[in-house]
């Protein structure tokens, strides 16, 4: 089994620490509007544990939704109309299948190699739309992890590439689609202090800081995984549950909030940018 193999097929990478976040809930719901409202079918590639098509199927009922991903942990927790394993590179689809493809936090992972070929395997089974989502602007060598076996540093999320307004914008031209609607979910805020002072109330605590613990399931190099993610399974992976809305989810009250709202900030464009690209008019006859 080759080393991608093994880490997207870790049932811990897929079971927890996506759908209790509201941003990340907010992101998929703005991502659910740009969806073309005449589109009868979609394809979802890169498809995870599937919670964008649970959100876009209670959105959406009448909707026929494939979904795709290359991890058999990941599609055992999708409910679709149809799920299919393989590789993004490699789609099993005819021409302009689908109405509408999305690929959500998927293309910044891909190889050099994979990466042209992607964009061009998702704009042939389009039909008229793509909607893509990716970090913004990443700084991806700040978020790193440092094998404690072997030492490699390497992106902790194993991110390959950065996308600012430009590079987004221009993303699919070769392929003959152009952008037509983008739209940034939600803000980062940085609360002046904070984080040197966590970083002393975990170390206060005798807790490492995050920056030293190690949180991929598995080192590229030497394949060394943690001792709690090599005895997971799926059948101790938490069932998959998707809140109705962000308004389900609640961030802790009290003092915290009131620190929050009168402590010093500063609020930057936020993690993802997300767009939907059409296919031109020459192309399309």
């Amino acid at each position: 089994m080759t080393f991608e193999a093994k880490y997207y097929e870790a049932p811990v990478f897929w079971s927890q620490g996506m759908i209790e976040d509201p941003d990340n809930l907010k992101r998929l719901e703005k991502t659910i509007r740009l969806v073309p409202a005449n589109a009868k079918n979609l394809i979802d590639i890169g498809c995870g544990n599937g919670v964008f098509a649970r959100l876009l199927k209670r959105r959406f009922p009448a909707l026929q939704i494939t979904c795709v991903d290359r991890s058999a942990a990941a599609l055992e927790q999708v409910v679709a109309d149809e799920k299919v394993r393989c590789e993004v590179i490699k789609l099993p689809f005819g021409d302009r299948s689908f109405d509408c493809a999305s690929c959500l936090e998927v293309i910044e992972h891909l190889t050099v190699e994979d990466y042209k070929q992607a964009l061009a395997e998702l704009t042939r089974i389009a039909r008229t739309a793509v909607i893509i989502s990716v970090p913004y602007k990443e700084a991806i060598e700040k978020n790193v992890d440092a094998c404690p076996k072997c030492r490699t540093i390497f992106n902790r999320d194993l991110h390959f590439r950065s996308f600012d307004d430009a590079i987004f914008a221009g993303l699919l031209s070769d392929f003959g689609f152009r952008i037509e609607e983008t739209t940034i979910p939600v803000a980062n805020t940085h609360y002046l202090g904070f984080r040197t002072y966590y970083k002393l109330q975990r170390k206060l605590q005798g807790m490492p800081d995050r920056s030293e613990m190690f949180m991929s399931p598995i080192c590229p190099l030497c394949g060394y995984t943690p001792p709690d993610q090599a005895q997971a399974s799926p059948a101790s992976a938490p069932t998959l549950s998707v809140p109705d809305s962000a308004s389900a989810i609640t961030r802790n009250g009290g003092i915290k909030d009131f620190v929050k709202r009168c402590w010093p900030k500063q609020t930057t464009p936020g993690y993802w940018i997300v767009g939907r690209f059409t296919r031109s008019q020459a192309d399309a006859a």
